[in-house]
């Protein structure tokens, strides 16, 4: 999963590289404002399915297909209403570049696309339940290889979002060969609600807290891109970027906890800590290279980034304390623990998002770099402790 996170960040890395020499920041931009609405439109309208599926949909059992088959409708029509209306709210105008284009294209991208990167969440759930564990890095390699040809040619559009159909385009293009056989073998027969109440229940619970322990991640680049200029969007995007290769190598470890953990006779505890000691040894190694290495990549993505050299190692510094609160939080889910993983993912929810909030309103990327730092470490008052019961109460029942 680390090699697979690598990969997908890495081919982010060259693909935002190679826009931001070949386009001004402005365009940049802009389409790091559309490509940071189209992944929060994923994660408002997830509706709890990615980590349903991940605990009843997992395996190749003709009843955990039938519920895979429910999820990806259901996630087709939230992610179908979500669009509409962020194409009717339109917040600070942030998709002038795909409405200029017609009320209905507008429509048609920002749905397609919505629904798109939506469903390739669920197929990286599923192909990890089935432990096709090179299947994920394979697709993972694949998003950053096909959208760098098509990126040579939409550079070249000034309003930014042909930059933004390639880079998110290619999450939904690399999801669709796998699914044939992912849908294959279902239970035969009309399904029952009966068959499914305890996953429904599962996916409403943990939507509230997938929706709270993901906003720091997916509301933050929005705040940004509503709060400054398209310049400024432009050098905060690329310093996140940058800083995801940590963030979500640490989530995607939070993901595997909560699928073996969730297995029958698993040793939770043991793979916990598991989870943190490579979570640290991501994260702190990776914070000393921000340090020492931020003023060697401002100068990489060339004029017009200035401030990548303070942003990255502030917003870096973050995903130290996230180490602590993800795996709580994945170990909560894993024991169906409703209270735990609500309290824990809520208080982080609050306290990054009214950092990076406060820190963009009084200021600038910078600020909102230092509002995300603080928001995170804040975070640790209640994951911390949560998650010293939590390995101490698995380590006496083992």
């Amino acid at each position: 999963m680390l090699a697979s996170t690598l990969s997908v960040s890495l081919g982010s890395f060259v693909f935002w590289l190679v826009a931001a020499r070949l386009s001004d920041a402005d365009v940049v931009g802009r389409a790091a404002g559309l490509f940071s609405a189209v992944f929060f439109l994923s994660y408002a309208t997830s509706l709890g399915l990615p980590v349903a599926v991940a605990r009843f949909a997992a395996t190749r059992q003709p009843i955990d297909t039938t519920r895979f088959r429910l999820a990806l409708a259901a996630t087709t029509m939230a992610s179908l209403v979500g669009a509409t209306v962020f194409v009717l709210v339109d917040p600070a105008d942030l998709l002038e570049p795909v409405s200029r284009h017609g009320a209905v294209v507008g429509w048609v991208v920002m749905s397609s696309i919505s629904v798109g990167v939506a469903i390739s969440v669920l197929v990286d759930v599923r192909l990890m339940g089935h432990r096709r564990w090179r299947d994920v890095f394979v697709r993972s390699t694949a998003i950053g290889l096909v959208r760098l040809p098509p990126l040579l040619l939409a550079v070249g559009d000034s309003s930014g979002f042909w930059v933004f159909v390639v880079a998110a385009g290619g999450y939904a293009v690399t999801a669709l060969p796998y699914l044939p056989g992912l849908v294959r073998g279902g239970a035969p027969g009309a399904w029952h609600r009966t068959d499914h109440r305890e996953a429904i229940r599962y996916a409403g619970v943990n939507y509230l807290s997938q929706l709270a322990v993901q906003a720091p991640f997916f509301v933050t680049p929005l705040v940004v891109a509503l709060s400054v200029g398209d310049d400024e969007n432009a050098t905060f995007y690329l310093s996140w970027g940058v800083m995801s290769v940590v963030y979500l190598g640490i989530h995607l470890l939070g993901r595997t906890l909560l699928v073996e953990g969730s297995r029958e006779h698993a040793d939770a505890a043991r793979q916990a800590r598991s989870t943190l000691l490579l979570g640290f040894a991501v994260a702190i190694p990776a914070v000393a290279a921000a340090l020492l290495l931020g003023p060697l990549i401002e100068r990489l993505y060339g004029a017009g980034h200035d401030e990548m050299s303070t942003m990255l190692p502030l917003l870096m510094l973050g995903t130290v304390p996230w180490v602590v609160t993800r795996t709580a939080l994945a170990l909560a889910r894993a024991a169906a623990d409703t209270a735990r993983t609500l309290s824990v993912a809520g208080w982080s929810a609050a306290t990054v998002v009214a950092g990076v909030a406060l820190g963009g309103a009084i200021g600038d990327g910078v600020t909102a770099a230092v509002g995300w730092l603080v928001g995170s470490t804040a975070a640790l008052a209640v994951s911390a402790p949560t998650l010293y019961r939590q390995l101490h109460r698995s380590g006496a029942h083992s």
